[in-house]
């Protein structure tokens, strides 16, 4: 019921730039800077959270990754990265990468954004012009999706890559669960001394239901038949879900939380909401 929030949805199209590129895999230690409205029902109204990564050769030295979303937290640009005086404009979502030796800084957007190097000395822009250039996709999701499953094309995020990056992701939402440091052991793939996250990282068994059977997913709730349908019409289903604090199995949706009395917007008076498919919270909007 806790949900992934932005981490866990706009992460994928912001992270995964410095995650593929610098090869971070898992980070050793995760830590909550802050967790606004922090509870046990819903993820947080905005969330930054530090990862800590090991150096993984002489040429991919150690990273530092601070992640941060909701209204009013765009990451601050140091001065000596100013050309003629002026911050340089981030956008609506994006990163910003510092090098270790302070000589520029580089900055994307989301999704297939383009890079740009950040710096008071044009000499960088101009030496790193071909290599910013971005590779664009050659078709578009769904088109690129089915041409790799005929073995036609390759995905620029295939499975090898995404499913390490949603590790990281994960590891990130188990700390705005819990709301405390958590250290990570990258071989064994466990949460070094702590129960509690190494629970929230296996999940639930699976749930054993015969085909025929019917079973009750919470208390108030309709009973749920095996295939997953229920015997109730949807609209019963939408008022038992509601009155049962957002069951899982009556009602499928994106955001599995809902307001009888603002159903589209999360806000002081109430922690349970549908949130819309338009997000614009990572960052604020320019």
């Amino acid at each position: 019921l806790f949900g992934n929030g932005m981490l866990g949805d706009w992460g994928a199209h912001i992270i995964d730039f410095a995650h593929d590129f610098l090869k971070l895999g898992q980070p050793t230690q995760i830590s909550p800077l802050l967790m606004e409205d922090h509870n046990n029902v819903i993820f947080p109204l905005s969330s930054h959270i530090k990862m800590q990564f090991p150096a993984r050769s002489k040429k991919l030295p150690a990273v530092e990754l601070t992640w941060r979303d909701g209204g009013g937290y765009h990451p601050k640009v140091a001065e000596q990265y100013h050309a003629d005086g002026k911050a340089p404009r981030l956008g609506g979502a994006g990163t910003l990468l510092h090098r270790a030796d302070g000589k520029y800084a580089l900055t994307r957007g989301s999704h297939s954004g383009s890079s740009n190097i950040v710096s008071a000395d044009p000499k960088y822009r101009e030496q790193y012009a071909e290599a910013l250039k971005p590779n664009g996709p050659k078709f578009n999701h769904g088109a690129s999706f089915t041409a790799a499953c005929k073995g036609e094309d390759k995905t620029l995020s295939p499975f090898s890559i995404a499913g390490d990056l949603t590790k990281t992701l994960m590891l990130g939402i188990v700390c705005q669960s819990l709301n405390e440091e958590l250290n990570f052991d990258r071989k064994r793939e466990k949460f070094i001394n702590n129960d509690r996250a190494n629970a929230l990282l296996e999940g639930p068994a699976p749930a054993r239901v015969g085909r025929n059977s019917t079973r009750w997913c919470r208390p108030k709730c309709l009973p749920i038949v095996a295939t997953g349908e229920s015997s109730a019409p949807r609209a019963s289903r939408r008022a038992a879900a509601i009155r049962a604090r957002a069951c899982s199995h009556c009602l499928p949706v994106r955001h599995r939380c809902f307001s009888t009395a603002r159903p589209w917007a999360r806000n002081e008076h109430s922690r349970w909401c549908i949130r819309p498919r338009r997000h614009a919270d990572v960052w604020p909007r320019a």
